[in-house]
Formats: structure tokens, sequence, C-alpha cells
């Protein structure tokens, strides 16, 4: 399980991604290509040097299965997310 933000932030991005490759007719950049592209930077550790091809793989896999099954696997988190947000400015309002 993802903290908050970052589970709000990769699905965020997800959905972006999700709608460029929509457009792969004109840009190029199908799922298949955009994983490549974001797999390696979402997934290979922090100061990995000379990153293995499996890593790589991998990582391009798991972003591939993220853009082909998006709209199941963030289900209901805009939800969450607005809740989470009420949540906070709710403290803030406590707070001043």
């Amino acid at each position: 399980m993802l903290p908050p933000y970052n589970k709000f932030t990769l699905h965020s991005l997800i959905t972006f991604l999700s709608e460029v490759a929509a457009q792969s007719e004109y840009n190029k950049m199908t799922k298949e290509n955009l994983a490549i592209v974001f797999g390696p930077n979402l997934m290979v550790r922090k100061g990995a040097v000379g990153a293995s091809g499996f890593e790589f793989q991998f990582a391009n896999r798991v972003v591939l299965f993220l853009l082909h099954n998006h709209e199941q696997i963030f289900e209901g988190v805009e939800a969450e997310r607005d809740e989470f947000v009420r949540g906070l400015k709710e403290k803030r309002q406590e707070t001043a």
C-alpha cells in the first residue's frame, strides 16, 4: 500500500500518461513506448548504477500493467483524495 501522497501522485501521472497514449496516432507514444520511457524512472532503485536489463524489463512491465489497468487499479482514488484533502483542511482550520 502506498502512502496517500504517493498514491495520489501515481494516479495523476498514470491517468495523464493514459491520455497521452490515447493520442498515440498523432504523437507515436503508445502505452508500450511510455512504459519504456517512464518505467526505469519510476521503478529503478535510487542511486542504482548500471541497473540490469532485468530491472528495466520489470519496471517497464509494471508501468505497462498500470497503464493498461489504471481504471480498475485506481478505482475510487479520486474520492479518497478528496476526503483526504478535506481532512487536511479541517486540521488546518483547527490549528489556526
